[in-house]
């Protein structure tokens, strides 16, 4: 988690996960060799290969290209990360978060924030930090590991704060 912009009227913060795109980035380019390599082995032998084979080497491309796919959408959602955006002036903080290739946004007033969370998970070895709203819902900023705590509650002070010279 880091803060990309704190002034008086606005806070943006943004959680991504490099490594884990990084590591996506490398899944994606080892799946797009397992498809054009199943493309190329494939092609030449077309008219020898019989019904069977012909629907095992389909099966295989549909798997190597749902493969690819999936790669490039996780590497997407990784490196885009969650971003929280409050603005005193238009009072209002914007949780942009990645689906898939696109990204939701969700909009509500600067003062329906209740307070900032930082929740334990023993299980997951992690840290989430939540901003609570009046409503009683969990919004997730973030989710980090045990070791990355330090970050979490540094930037859970710095909302806490901004919050409170709303």
């Amino acid at each position: 988690m880091q803060i990309i912009e704190h002034t008086a009227d606005k806070l943006v913060i943004r959680h991504r996960r490099i490594e884990m795109a990084g590591v996506m980035v490398l899944f994606t380019i080892m799946s797009v060799f397992f498809l054009i390599n199943t493309v190329l082995q494939g092609v030449p032998r077309l008219g020898i290969l019989n019904a069977g084979q012909v629907l095992s080497w389909v099966v295989w491309l549909v798997f190597a290209g749902g493969l690819t796919l999936l790669g490039i959408m996780m590497s997407n959602t990784a490196g885009r990360g969650t971003q929280c955006t409050f603005d005193r002036e238009a009072e209002i903080f914007c949780l942009q978060k990645p689906n898939l290739l696109s990204a939701d946004s969700i909009e509500a007033s600067i003062y329906s924030v209740s307070h900032v969370m930082i929740e334990r998970n023993e299980e997951a070895k992690a840290l989430g930090v939540y901003l609570v709203l009046r409503s009683g819902e969990k919004r997730v900023l973030a989710s980090v590991p045990l070791h990355d705590s330090e970050d979490a509650h540094q930037v859970a002070k710095t909302v806490r704060e901004f919050l409170l010279r709303s």
